[in-house]
């Protein structure tokens, strides 16, 4: 889907900022890779401190450019919205469907025509490719599941959403990438190489087999300590008994001592 000026450039300080495709690209891969890494919180957002440490050195270097956090923030708008028009056609739009080949909406004519009368704006989903929709929806839907109100076609993100604590700690979280790892499967990564996707897929499956098997273990040690516990219960009882029957014999053997 070719971009709209507005979707290219960004006002800054007195200027607009131009975003190339190849620059977009970049920071929507960049953005997939601190996915897969686990640089994502629990409402699918990620913090400044990930953003220029592990974003924009990237994104600056590759392409000779000079972003801040904020041409990243207003970028992240753009693209949220520009991704939930989709979603929202999708989900809302009875008759509508998405061709991951082609990467195009679908839909008889007759649907096309009273959605474009009522929605003008958005006659491009019907024109054009869309081919950052996969890796959209793997951005931003988590996040878009966690959020307190709906957005509408029209709306633009608050800024505010894309702040989170600064001091976040760059270490992978297990449970976030077994959730991405099935995400995977269902949306595999066509922008990536077969040998780079089956790479970050071999690593999300040793992650998830090290979980089963510290699952494993635990079960393993609990069932051990239960049954040395019963064993231990068992021989009280017994020596219990021995020591009951000892002093009966002995206090059998002091009275006939006595007589």
């Amino acid at each position: 889907m070719e971009e709209s000026q507005q979707e290219t450039q960004e006002r800054g300080k007195g200027s607009y900022v131009q975003w190339s495709s190849q620059e977009n690209k970049t920071l929507i891969n960049l953005l997939l890779d601190c996915i897969a890494a686990g640089l994502r919180d629990s409402n699918g957002l990620f913090s400044k401190f990930t953003v220029e440490r592990r974003i924009l050195p990237t994104l600056n270097q590759m392409h000779g450019s000079a972003k801040t956090f904020q041409h990243y923030s207003n970028r992240m708008k753009i693209l949220k919205t520009k991704y939930l028009g989709a979603a929202e056609l999708l989900r809302f739009s009875s008759g509508f469907g998405w061709d991951a080949t082609t990467k195009r909406f679908t839909a008889p004519d007759e649907v096309w025509t009273e959605y474009i009368k009522a929605h003008p704006n958005y006659k491009k989903f019907r024109d054009e490719t869309f081919e950052e929709f996969d890796d959209l929806k793997i951005i931003f839907e988590r996040n878009l599941a966690t959020s307190r109100s709906a957005i509408g076609l029209g709306d633009t993100t608050d800024a505010g959403t894309t702040k989170t604590a600064e001091a976040e700690k760059e270490q992978p979280n297990h449970d976030k990438k077994l959730i991405l790892f099935i995400k995977l499967m269902i949306h595999p990564l066509k922008k990536k190489g077969i040998e780079e996707a089956s790479s970050e897929i071999n690593a999300l499956t040793t992650i998830t087999q090290k979980l089963f098997n510290l699952i494993e273990e635990r079960e393993s040690r609990q069932k051990q300590e239960a049954e040395q516990r019963e064993a231990e219960k068992k021989r009280r009882i017994i020596y219990g008994k021995q020591s009951k029957k000892f002093l009966i014999w002995r206090n059998m053997y002091v009275m006939m001592r006595l007589k």
